[in-house]
């Protein structure tokens, strides 16, 4: 500190015998500006000089303070104390003692330097580094008359810092694998391939995760595998998106089917047994959400990586029936039941409520339909129902709110998002909730269902609701009006059978048709007025492409936007280049966006991104915004997003 002012004291001298003669040059050539400067040189030196004399009587005064208020030897003990510390004053070293020095500055002074400039902090601000080594950070604060300072002690903490990292890296997580296709593989392989080809999943699984990574491995099932691994080959496999799922597709069976796996791991969990039954959640999320990704569980929510193929359609029907044994018992404990979809009802949701009215009406239970008549997208649909007797069958929101009872069963169809749902206060009275949906999993999901009959292959709920009916009995006959609402239901997701349409989509079609649903009769529905094709056009016209992406929008809200906005979406993607369409307007202070695709991407990761979700080719948002504006440059830097992480994909 006293080299420190010594050396401030030569620069003032130094400065002031410049500027003096400076001024006495100035006199040979201006007498009077000559003057001027000697004077203000003068008036600078005095300032600095009353300068000084200040801050070493505060200096002074501060120290004597401090030393007047300790005794001999806690004054010998400040400066001998065992730990390094220092005294700060506006974020600068003031004081050390002599370990500070030694620990720290290598046996120089810091006095004069910020504290910043040595240290850098933590995000916690409790561990400070420097120098490659890392202390302990504890803050005090005193006040020596008008002044604030800041004690600041340090602990030398390098060694536990560098276990507790390396803790870190080597904890063990627990993560569930699933062979989601493994029957469909197996039954595509020729013969000779039957009995080799789940060792040639194996052996991927192997190298990946105990030959490269130094994991553990162990078959459950036949198709079953659970894992261990640490930390660290987490991190590693996180940075390069989980190439394992890459690695399983390339093992195409002579039937041309590749095997794809669902993963489930859980990265901040307390121990084994938590890190394993969070990671199966994990696992069912993934499952949930189509197969084919990972989902990785942390204290921040889930994070999902690959999902960009399409859901892998099962076969088999053994769940169908499970789920249609599981509603009759648990109608039969109910007193009544509520059926209710989502907001702005569509043809789906409206056609797998009254597909599971028709069927639970067997039970000989009071039912009804929650739907709001006036916030729908079937007017047409719901008029033609109501017309064969169906008026008494659908109830208000507030109607529903007053018959929910304790043992009321409340059916949730075509969401399985709390926000979404027709009427919210339903789910809070509701004490029994089942829920039946295709839509890919999303993170906020109706947690307390008795039932989550949960298909994200399927094409619709309604395909869902026509198989599950088939198995409720002989007595249930559904009516053709019912059996022709559930047909649009299924003709609306899958875009006319384009999109989306497996080997079960027809069968269910199928059994509608039998069941003397008119097809001619459901195109008809999905005609629109000229005012809504008008609108359409508009929309169309306006649509700008980005990357692949058709994006148009509306700032005026119009009825005719409710049914123009989601085939506008449609209509687009047969524009030649556009894989991708969304359609924005706004109504009040919300911005609804309807975005469609056929696959190549995938439309429901880039509505996650802006608070929606849906499916792989059909998706939608919710913002409260100002402008459709502000939200397409929110969509776009989603678009950019989605295709950065997923280029390799998209190509």
């Amino acid at each position: 500190m006293k080299g420190n002012k010594k050396n401030f004291k030569i620069l003032i001298i130094a400065l002031f015998t410049v500027a003096f003669l400076y001024s006495l040059v100035s006199m040979f050539f201006n007498t009077v500006i000559g003057v001027i400067e000697l004077i203000i040189s003068l008036l600078l030196f005095g300032f600095f000089a009353v300068f000084l004399s200040t801050f070493k009587s505060e200096a002074y005064s501060f120290f004597s303070a401090l030393e007047e208020s300790l005794t001999p030897k806690q004054q010998e003990g400040l400066k001998s104390f065992p730990i390094s510390l220092c005294i700060l004053s506006d974020g600068k070293i003031i004081w050390h003692n002599e370990l500070f020095e030694i620990n720290i500055m290598d046996g120089l002074s810091a006095v004069g330097k910020s504290f910043s400039d040595i240290f850098t902090f933590s995000e916690d601000n409790n561990t400070v580094f420097t120098n490659d080594k890392s202390f302990c950070c504890v803050k005090g604060n005193f006040k020596t008359g008008a002044e604030d300072f800041e004690v600041i002690y340090l602990t030398d903490n390098t060694e536990l810092f560098k276990n507790s990292e390396l803790y870190k890296k080597t904890k063990p997580l627990v993560a569930h694998i699933l062979v989601d296709n493994f029957e469909d593989v197996i039954n595509s392989a020729s013969a000779g391939e039957k009995t080799f080809f789940p060792s040639r999943i194996e052996a991927v699984l192997e190298k990946t995760i105990v030959t490269e990574s130094g994991g553990f491995l162990r078959k459950l099932e036949k198709d079953r595998f659970v894992a261990i691994i640490d930390k660290q080959t987490l991190d590693k496999f996180i940075e390069d998106k989980f190439s394992i799922l890459d690695k399983t597709h390339k093992l195409v069976s002579s039937g041309h089917v590749a095997p794809t796996l669902s993963i489930g791991i859980a990265s901040d969990a307390v121990n084994l047994s938590e890190s394993d039954a969070l990671s199966r959640k994990a696992l069912d999320m993934a499952l949930g959400r189509g197969g084919d990704q990972v989902a990785v569980k942390s204290e921040h929510g889930y994070e999902f990586f690959g999902g960009l193929s399409r859901g892998v359609e099962k076969s088999a029907k053994v769940r169908s029936r499970m789920i249609a044994s599981a509603l009759l018992e648990v109608s039969d404990e109910c007193s009544n039941i509520i059926i209710m979809g989502h907001k702005m009802s569509d043809f789906d949701s409206v056609g797998a409520a009254v597909g599971l009215y028709r069927a639970l009406s067997s039970t000989q239970k009071p039912v009804n339909i929650c739907i709001d008549r006036e916030h729908t997208l079937s007017k047409n649909v719901i008029s033609k129902l109501v017309s064969a007797g169906y008026e008494n069958v659908f109830i208000s929101p507030q109607d529903a709110i007053s018959l929910t009872k304790s043992d009321t069963l409340l059916i949730v169809v075509d969401t399985h998002n709390p926000n979404f749902v027709e009427c919210s206060e339903l789910l809070e009275l509701s004490k029994n909730i089942v829920v039946i949906d295709h839509h890919r999993k999303m993170v906020n999901f109706i947690e307390n269902a008795v039932i989550f009959y949960h298909e994200p292959a399927a094409s619709s709920t309604s395909e869902m609701v026509s198989e599950l009916i088939q198995y409720f009995g002989d007595k249930v006959k559904l009516f053709k009006t019912e059996a022709e609402v559930l047909l649009s239901g299924i003709m609306l997701d899958t875009k006319n059978f384009i999109v989306k349409s497996g080997v079960r989509t027809f069968e269910a079609a199928a059994y509608l048709k039998r069941e003397g649903a008119d097809i001619v009769n459901v195109n008809a529905w999905f005609a629109s007025s000229i005012e809504t094709y008008r609108q359409r056009a508009a929309l169309i016209s306006r649509a700008e492409v980005h990357f692949g992406c058709a994006i148009t929008l509306e700032e005026e809200f119009k009825d005719e936007l409710l049914l123009a906005a989601p085939q506008t979406a449609d209509e687009l993607l047969n524009i030649e280049g556009v894989k991708a369409s969304f359609v924005l307007y706004r109504h009040d202070d919300i911005v609804y966006i309807s975005a469609r695709s056929y696959g190549c991407i995938n439309v429901q990761l880039i509505m996650e991104k802006m608070g929606g979700g849906g499916h792989l080719t059909m998706a939608g948002a919710q913002i409260k915004a100002e402008s459709c504006e502000s939200v397409k440059q929110e969509l776009i830097s989603a678009i950019n997003s989605y295709l950065e992480e997923n280029l390799k994909e998209t190509k």
